[in-house]
């Protein structure tokens, strides 16, 4: 990938700010995030459970992409966000 098109991306979302509209999100929510991410702090992951109204949030020992690293773990957030959906 060219520089400048990633660039263009990042920029793009970061200029994207959708947190004031967290609180309209009405379908279960499972954020899991990685405690040695380097990207994103405990403390970005914990606003944005907050955000969302009945959001579980879930810490687990991988980086930046916690599907990837342990896909277990994930695997088992998903199944128990579908229990959560079919109770709701």
């Amino acid at each position: 990938m060219p520089p400048a098109a990633a660039l263009e991306v990042l920029s793009s979302q970061r200029a994207l700010d959708l947190a004031p509209r967290l609180a309209e999100i009405r379908c279960p929510v499972t954020v899991v995030h990685g405690v040695e991410d380097k990207v994103r702090s405990r403390l970005n992951a914990q606003d944005l459970a907050d955000g969302i109204p009945g959001a579980r949030l879930r810490f687990v020992s991988t980086g930046h992409t916690p599907v990837y690293e342990d896909p277990d773990v994930v695997a088992e957030e998903v199944r128990a966000l579908i229990d959560r959906s079919l109770e709701g």
